[in-house]
């Protein structure tokens, strides 16, 4: 488009001799004949021009002497709009810019989230490793053996919005004497500083939905068993040995991980939770079960409890001792559990010498009201070594000690029957493969260990269905091991 020239336009405008519009005033030897003037001139005025209001169809032809030259300047014509062409524009770009920068590092950053999630969850250590602060743990007296802060294992749902919590407590016996506590104390079994970063398991808590369908989609909590009393201990003084003080707070520590929980996660508004633990952690959950459905809000709908490998029985060892009634003894006194919150129903129903026999599953359950599942085998690994001190292999014991391993497998089954038969809501599984602890195993759903399958009599025991939450084998321990050899070993 071609630049026009600058033009001169001309504007005639009438000059105004009313001494109002005038710039500049008449000389003052004219000021009279300027008055007649204009009192005679206002007469000639026309009425179309009165007030102002000058009729465009009555035009007068301009006396230069009464006009003026007045210069307009026309603006150079605009290539582009006004917007496009101001500081403005630029102010839009730039906003454009970063709206576009921040969806893009959103973009990123939501898919590095993705990715990272898809790799944690494919690792092994899945599960990982939360320390209290020790502000908040000391505070509560809560410590491990060592007088470390407590700790627990964690892996949310993938799901935000599922709101099930599976809180496991893990298996490790008991320490029973200050050299053995101070024995432990000097390992991941009594001290967090010695723990892992990260755990892995398989069965309930895997987080493959093929192996466990029950809870792979569930939020895990794996409490650190680092007290060596089953979460049970409450001692008020520390036990001194080679210069180091052993803390006996088992008790202390479940309650502080609980109320941690609460306060930092989801955990107190749950819809469901199920305690499950294995062996002495088996012990653990089923006593402080009841009191943790007392902590915990009224919106938690449901409350379960599994116990695996932790059927412990009073019978003798192959020399006629009661060893596992020693043990228990040893680990009631050992960690003050006559003051033990969860065990007081019970053991007020003891004598001050007796408390001890609460330990054992067969007493403590007519005191849980929460439904319980039991898991066990009839060949319990643990219990034939440490309870019955048969130290050969299941493949390879001498026909002697059958005798000694066959009073146990039936005080086994008994337990079971009275456990299963005190209410329909609870479960038990029993197998007859040589085994401890099967529910965080990849043995879950194998056939070898029983039909129906563990895995299929605990989805109906959740889903309250009586037609298939109990079992009870029998079976001669070599044709036992000649079954499971092959698949779970012995």
């Amino acid at each position: 488009m071609p630049i026009q020239p600058r033009k001169l336009v001309i504007v005639y405008q009438k000059r105004q001799k009313s001494s109002v519009s005038m710039k500049q005033s008449p000389p003052a030897a004219s000021a009279s004949a300027s008055a007649s003037d204009n009192s005679s001139n206002l007469n000639k005025v026309p009425s179309h021009k009165i007030n102002n209001k000058v009729n465009p169809a009555v035009t007068a032809s301009p006396s230069t002497d009464n006009m003026a030259f007045v210069p307009v300047k026309i603006s150079r014509p605009q290539l582009l709009p006004p917007v496009l062409c101001s500081r403005r524009f630029y102010v839009y770009l730039l906003l454009l810019l970063v709206i576009v920068l921040i969806l893009v590092v959103v973009r990123l950053v939501s898919q590095i989230k993705v990715t990272f999630v898809h790799l944690h969850l494919e690792s092994d250590g899945d599960l990982e490793r939360v320390t209290l602060p020790r502000s908040f743990s000391d505070s509560r007296g809560a410590r491990c053996l060592d007088g470390s802060p407590p700790a627990y294992y964690f892996r949310p749902s993938p799901v935000v919005s599922v709101n099930y919590w599976l809180v496991y407590l893990p298996s490790g016996a008991w320490c029973t004497s200050p050299q053995n506590c101070y024995e432990r104390s000097l390992s991941s079994k009594g001290s967090s500083n010695m723990a892992k970063t990260s755990l892995s398991y398989d069965g309930i808590l895997s987080h493959d939905c093929q192996q466990n369908p029950d809870f792979c989609m569930w939020n895990v909590v794996a409490f650190l068993y680092c007290d060596g009393g089953s979460f049970l201990g409450n001692a008020s003084s520390p036990v001194e040995y080679n210069g180091r003080k052993l803390y006996m707070r088992g008790a202390v520590i479940f309650d502080t991980l609980v109320e941690y929980l609460t306060m930092v996660t989801q955990f107190g508004s749950a819809e469901q939770i199920v305690v499950a633990g294995s062996s002495a952690g088996g012990i653990g959950a089923l006593i402080h079960v009841d009191r943790l459905r007392a902590m915990l809000p009224l919106s938690v709908q449901t409350l379960h409890v599994i116990v695996d490998g932790s059927m412990f029985v009073d019978t003798p060892d192959i020399n006629g001792d009661h060893t596992m009634a020693r043990i228990f003894q040893d680990t009631y006194n050992m960690h003050s559990l006559n003051a033990s919150a969860s065990l007081q129903e019970c053991t007020v129903t003891k004598s001050a010498d007796d408390g001890w026999h609460c330990l054992f599953p067969e007493v403590y359950h007519r005191f849980v009201f929460t439904p319980m599942f039991f898991t066990n085998s009839i060949y319990d690994t643990w219990q034939r070594y440490h309870a019955v001190k048969i130290l050969c292999s299941a493949a390879e014991c001498p026909s002697s000690n059958l005798g000694t391993l066959y009073e146990n497998r039936d005080a086994v089954r008994t337990v079971a029957k009275d456990i299963s038969g005190s209410s329909k809501k609870n479960g038990v599984f029993l197998t007859w493969c040589p085994v401890h602890s099967m529910t965080i195993k990849r043995w879950l759903s194998w056939s070898v260990l029983g039909s129906p399958t563990l895995q299929a009599t605990l989805t109906a025991w959740l889903r309250h269905d009586e037609t298939m939450v109990s079992s009870d084998v029998l079976l001669d321990l070599q044709p036992a091991v000649e079954q499971c050899a092959s698949t779970v070993g012995v």
